[in-house]
């Protein structure tokens, strides 16, 4: 069971000034990242992940968050962001909703709870899943979120060069 994250404020619009500076800065930096990375010739990739509240498995505790912090759902951060990325011509992959499925599925929470890191590092089997769900993106090999593996044919592909 994930804790209740003491950063609240941020699945809902800014409430105070401190808020509204913190998404200022935000986005200013998302855009240099893109400047620069443009600058070098690259594209740039936005990919926005989870913390454990958000793709908790126990739906109960994720509806009982949502009413405690009075908001619909716990992904403004993420959707915030792509509309942001979208509006600036940004390329932008938010996992929220199928690591959030991909828990739901498998009962497990994504994200690691150990006594130094509490949920602050993936498990390996959602590393591989983000790993795949990110190649997929970069290749542009049908949806995320959809059941498949041509990554490992890729990545197989790629070390018989």
């Amino acid at each position: 069971m994930a804790p209740v994250d003491v950063n609240a404020g941020i699945y809902q619009p800014p409430k105070d000034e401190a808020w509204v500076k913190a998404w200022q800065v935000t986005e200013l930096l998302l855009l240099a990242i893109d400047q620069a990375v443009r600058q070098h010739g690259a594209k740039f990739m936005l990919i926005t992940l989870s913390n454990p509240l958000q793709v908790d498995p126990d739906a109960p505790l994720r509806r009982k968050a949502c009413e405690n912090l009075g908001v619909e759902d716990l992904t403004y951060p993420d959707r915030r962001v792509a509309a942001f990325a979208n509006r600036h011509g940004i390329r932008c992959l938010t996992l929220v909703d199928s690591l959030a499925k991909h828990a739901t599925d498998t009962g497990v929470n994504p994200h690691l709870f150990t006594p130094h890191a509490p949920g602050v590092h993936y498990r390996a089997t959602a590393h591989k899943f983000i790993a795949d769900e990110v190649a997929q993106a970069i290749l542009g090999i049908g949806s995320p979120g959809a059941s498949r593996n041509p990554v490992r044919r890729f990545g197989e592909e790629f070390c018989q060069r």
